[in-house]
């Protein structure tokens, strides 16, 4: 029978040789042998590790295992004697560990979990980015312009893809329920590559782009503006709705000798226009526009400027001459896809990569697009939440409504 021996000291105090010898004859009066004992060098190096000297075990423990007293045991994620310690397959047992919809993947001492597409989490716990609200199949919605707009609890599509191709219809977010084609009968639905302004601002949606025109939506009916004459036409300018005033803002475009336009005007639900103060540092057609809740601020991100970078974000407090840079997005914000606030500080620019989030409080983008269902047209803010809307040949018309974005 061999016993061990333990010493426990530390470098300043080590024990005598004739301390050892002490030990040593009390365990052969005990035992009969005497077990091998560390040499100073090794009890230095196992300090010098953070090891207690009394927790030396002899023989040494194996590759990925770990003295315990006088005991080697396999680290976690590894089985065996303590002497041979093999990597154990934790995604063999209840997926690792990792939800029940997540990827696990074995590692070296452990494994790794990951969240599918469509999902955000940490592949433990997974949340769904989108919940799908309705379908519509038959209906397609898609085509060379997509337009989108919100009046209270419904969001408005329309396509401009040319005469008696258009498409123009509501879904209520309050029912699931998709309206019968509405209206076209208004000059802007048709005007190919001329892309126009679609907005929606107290109890109408209105159209900017060679005219001016309102649609009532409870008489199904579009009127002109009188006020917006084509000397304010903007072709290919990006627009938003200040919520505070029910003000509508152009900005950019292109102007009379088709040359991009810095500047942006102010118009009146009655088609009156107002210059806005100040410039962006470049001119700029379809930038993404919006103006966000609570504040009056207005932010213009993406669009093709002047200088190619699709990635640029102005801030532009309204009413005053600033146009202020901020930090461009980590993604071309091309094609244009919606814009809208997923809450009363995240801004989202919508394009086929998914949904860039801007932070407005910590002025930062997020370094990754939030990703989009299958078949993605439009993304909007409406009744307090963001919805997307698909198309597919398959699947038809779809709503799908945010669950997550982080």
């Amino acid at each position: 029978m061999r016993a061990r021996v333990r010493f426990a000291y530390t470098r300043r105090m080590r024990p005598r040789v004739s301390d050892l010898a002490v030990a040593a004859l009390a365990v052969v009066a005990a035992c009969g042998s005497v077990a091998t004992t560390p040499d100073a060098t090794a009890i230095d190096a196992a300090i010098d590790a953070g090891i207690d000297a009394a927790a030396i075990c002899d023989p040494a423990c194996g590759l990925h295992a770990t003295c315990a007293g006088t005991t080697c045991g396999c680290d976690p994620g590894y089985a065996g004697d303590g002497q041979t310690c093999a990597d154990v397959d934790e995604c063999q047992t209840g997926n690792g560990g990792c939800a029940a919809n997540a990827s696990c993947a074995n590692t070296d001492g452990g494994r790794t979990c990951a969240c599918p597409p469509g999902f955000l989490g940490d592949g433990v716990t997974c949340r769904a980015i989108w919940q799908r609200v309705a379908g519509f199949p038959g209906v397609t919605y898609a085509g060379f312009e997509g337009l989108g707009a919100a009046l209270g609890a419904k969001l408005y599509l329309a396509t401009d893809a040319g005469i008696n191709t258009s498409f123009f219809r509501s879904f209520d977010t309050a029912t699931n329920q998709l309206s019968t084609p509405l209206s076209t009968d208004t000059g802007d639905f048709c005007r190919c590559g001329y892309g126009q302004i679609f907005v929606g601002s107290g109890a109408a949606i209105f159209m900017f782009g060679n005219s001016g025109t309102r649609f009532d939506p409870a008489g199904d009916s579009w009127t002109p503006l009188a006020g917006y004459t084509n000397q304010n036409g903007r072709g290919e300018a990006g627009g938003a709705v200040d919520p505070a005033t029910g003000r509508i803002y152009a900005v950019g475009g292109r102007d009379a000798s088709n040359g991009y336009v810095g500047s942006a005007i102010a118009i009146s639900t009655s088609g009156a226009v107002t210059s806005e103060p100040g410039a962006a540092p470049y001119g700029w057609r379809s930038p993404s526009v919006y103006v966000m809740p609570g504040a009056p601020v207005l932010y213009a991100a993406g669009g093709l400027p002047d200088d190619n970078n699709s990635r640029h974000l102005v801030r532009h407090p309204l009413g005053t001459a600033t146009w202020e840079p901020l930090a461009d997005t980590p993604g071309d914000l091309v094609p244009e896809r919606g814009v809208g606030h997923a809450s009363p500080t995240l801004l989202f620019v919508a394009t086929d990569a998914g949904l860039y989030l801007f932070d407005t409080g910590a002025g930062a983008w997020r370094p990754q697009p939030l990703a989009v269902p299958p078949g993605f047209q439009r993304a909007i803010s409406a009744a307090g939440s963001v919805w997307a809307v698909a198309s597919s040949p398959a699947a038809g018309l779809e709503v799908f409504k945010l669950l997550a974005t982080e």
